[in-house]
């Protein structure tokens, strides 16, 4: 695990199954927001970044498969590993497409899904610091004064993922 702790979201109409989760991860030094509501849990990705979400595809209101996909369009680099109870093939396969990291099936295997969420941590960590390296490759590619800080500028708030900045 990296030396900063990875933010989790917990996504699951049973409060049983998101109270274990989250003790199960945050024993394991993550740190966990969890909802028994969808609705909510969108309400909370839209104003705040998360590195990692736990999402049970079947979800009242909402599936977990729009909520993997509201997510991936809110921040495309967000890592999501999908839980079901009835697992199938057809649901893992358009999971994967939709972009999701990994697929669990309940009853789980707590050490698998430490395991899981741990590598989607990571993957999510490499994926920003690539960003950063790449950002600072760009920066540095001037050495007039005027296009440097235009570079800084764009660079910022694309790793960010800010609408604008100056």
């Amino acid at each position: 695990m990296a030396a900063t702790r990875a933010k989790v979201l917990i996504v699951d109409d049973e409060k049983s199954i998101t109270d274990l989760l989250s003790d199960m991860l945050l024993t394991n030094d993550f740190f966990t927001v969890s909802f028994n509501d969808a609705e909510l849990a969108m309400d909370y990705l839209n104003v705040n970044s998360v590195d990692v979400i736990l999402v049970d595809l079947i979800l009242p209101k909402m599936s977990g498969m729009e909520i993997l996909e509201d997510a991936k369009r809110i921040d495309p680099d967000v890592e999501a590993i999908m839980m079901t109870g009835y697992a199938t093939l057809e649901t893992a396969v358009e999971a994967m497409q939709k972009g999701a990291y990994g697929y669990l099936k309940k009853p789980f295997d707590m050490n698998e899904v430490v395991t899981v969420v741990a590598k989607a941590a990571e993957k999510h960590e490499l994926k920003t610091l690539l960003a950063l390296h790449q950002a600072s490759k760009s920066i540095f590619s001037s050495l007039e004064l005027n296009e440097l800080l235009r570079n800084i500028i764009e660079q910022v708030a694309r790793v960010l993922k800010a609408d604008e900045s100056s």
